[in-house]
C-alpha cells in the first residue's frame, strides 16, 4: 500500500513498525502539543483546559496477536508524547480486550483477538496516568446476557485497574443505537442506568476504600444542529429529559 508522500507499507500493521511512519507519527503529536491554542495564547501541552491526550483509537495488529507489537510502540510513543507534556493525562485508546499474557483473563473477552492487551499495554504508562477502555454496545441480542456480559467487563477491569495497575479508569464509549430494530429510549436509559449503578455500588461496597473508577462517559453526547453528524448513538438531552435524569442522577450521588 501507498502512502501519500510515497512511502511503500505491506500492509497497515506497519504503522506500528515502519520507522518513517513513526517518524511522520510523532511530528503530528509535536505539532498538536506545541500548538498555541489562539484563544488563550498557551501552547497545548500546557493548556489546563485540556483533560488527556489519547495515543490512538482503538489500535489494532492482527499480524501479531500476542500484543508485543502494540506493546512496544506504546512504550515508545508514550514516552516520546510526555518528553514534551508532562502535565496532562495520557491514556493508549484500547477497547480493553485482555490479550495473551493474561490468559487467565481472556474468558472475559467476547471472541475478538486484535493484537493487544489491557493490563500489558496500560502498564507501560507511567502510574498517574488514567486508563480509557471503551465500552460501546456489545452485538449481543439478549437484553439479559448483554447486561450480564457488561456487568462482569466492568467489574473485572475496575479490579485490574485498582490492584494491578494501581490506575482509575473511565468507562467510555457505551450507548444504544438509535438504529437498531426495536430500539426504545427506556431501554437505552435502563442500560445506561445499569452501567451507572455497577460502577456505583462497586466503589460503594469496597471494604478497603480502593475503587477503580475514574468516571463513565457515554457515546455521544451533541447539541441542536449537530444532527447531521450523528451515528445512531448520538444523545439530544434537550430532547431526551428521561436520559438527562439519568445523568443528573449519578451526577448527584457522586458528588455525596
Amino acid at each position: 500500500m501507498m502512502m501519500r508522500s510515497g512511502h511503500y507499507l505491506n500492509n497497515e500493521d506497519d504503522f506500528f513498525y515502519d520507522s518513517i511512519v513513526k517518524g511522520y507519527y510523532n511530528n503530528h503529536m509535536k505539532t498538536v502539543l506545541t500548538r498555541v491554542n489562539s484563544f488563550t495564547g498557551i501552547a497545548y501541552k500546557d493548556e489546563p483546559a485540556i483533560f488527556s491526550w489519547e495515543l490512538m483509537n482503538e489500535p489494532q495488529c492482527q499480524s501479531d496477536l500476542s500484543g508485543k507489537s502494540i506493546k512496544s510502540w506504546v512504550s515508545e510513543m508514550a514516552a516520546y508524547v510526555m518528553s514534551i507534556d508532562r502535565n496532562h493525562l495520557l491514556e493508549v485508546g484500547l477497547e480493553g480486550y485482555y490479550g495473551k499474557s493474561t490468559p487467565e483473563k481472556q474468558v472475559v473477552n467476547l471472541s475478538y483477538e486484535v493484537g493487544t492487551g489491557f493490563i500489558a499495554n496500560n502498564s507501560m504508562l507511567a502510574s498517574h496516568m488514567l486508563i480509557l477502555p471503551p465500552f460501546i454496545s456489545f452485538p449481543i441480542n439478549d437484553e439479559t446476557t448483554e447486561a450480564l456480559f457488561g456487568e462482569r467487563w466492568i467489574k473485572s477491569h475496575m479490579e485490574d485497574s485498582a490492584s494491578v495497575l494501581g490506575k482509575l479508569l473511565m468507562l467510555t464509549e457505551f450507548g444504544k443505537s438509535s438504529r437498531s430494530p426495536g430500539y426504545q429510549v427506556a431501554v437505552s436509559d435502563a442500560y445506561f442506568s445499569n452501567i451507572y449503578d455497577t460502577l456505583y455500588s462497586s466503589c460503594a461496597s469496597s471494604s478497603d476504600g480502593v475503587c477503580g473508577a475514574g468516571g463513565a462517559c457515554f457515546w455521544q453526547v451533541m447539541a441542536p444542529g449537530m444532527e447531521d453528524w450523528g451515528d445512531g448513538y448520538e444523545v439530544f438531552l434537550e430532547q431526551s429529559p428521561s436520559t438527562m435524569a439519568v445523568v443528573v442522577k449519578q451526577s448527584r450521588r457522586l458528588s455525596l
